[in-house]
């Protein structure tokens, strides 16, 4: 059973992995990535399955978002801030792996709206009696991005995102997908 203890808990420990996240930026050479790719715009499949943008802010940093549609009858909007690993699959490969694949962990936040007809009782949305439409989390994206140096215009990523929604009431959702992005 989850509580509101077990809730403030899990959230206090996101916003530290995002602290930690961001001040451990470790200094590197500019690769392809980071050089022609600034923003992209792309589809994605799976649960939920949509649209995607993805904005480069710095070497190893940037913001997501996304709007889609899952099988579980509704609509979802999110928005993460991700931070890049670029040399982590080289290293723990001793270089056999390509270094085009990027990982990726993140935080943000998601906003799920509900459209069956006459609302399924859906634990997202619902509480004892309650008739919410709507419903909002926080999610924890993990993903790898191949970024090509030879098609610096192209993105495909893989993602699998734990999260918990959190109001009207609290449950744990597991989310994955494949996508591509075209960079501009």
């Amino acid at each position: 059973m989850i509580t509101r203890q077990g809730i403030k808990k899990f959230v206090k420990a996101m916003g530290l992995l995002a602290a930690v996240i961001v001040w451990s930026s470790n200094s590197h050479a500019l690769t392809t990535y980071e050089v022609e790719r600034k923003t992209g715009l792309g589809l994605m499949l799976g649960d939920p399955s949509g649209l995607s943008l993805k904005h480069w802010t710095g070497p190893t940093s940037a913001f997501d978002a996304g709007l889609s549609y899952s099988f579980g009858d509704y609509f979802t909007f999110f928005g993460d801030y991700l931070h890049h690993f670029p040399r982590l699959w080289s290293d723990w490969t001793g270089g056999g792996l390509n270094t085009d694949w990027v990982a990726y962990v993140g935080i943000g936040g998601v906003i799920f709206f509900d459209s069956s007809e006459g609302g399924r009782n859906r634990p997202f949305f619902r509480k004892q009696g309650d008739t919410n439409d709507s419903a909002i989390g926080v999610r924890v994206p993990f993903g790898t991005e191949f970024l090509p140096a030879a098609m610096p215009h192209f993105g495909a990523f893989l993602e699998i995102v734990p999260g918990i929604a959190l109001v009207p009431s609290t449950h744990a959702f597991l989310q994955g997908v494949i996508g591509a992005r075209y960079y501009f």
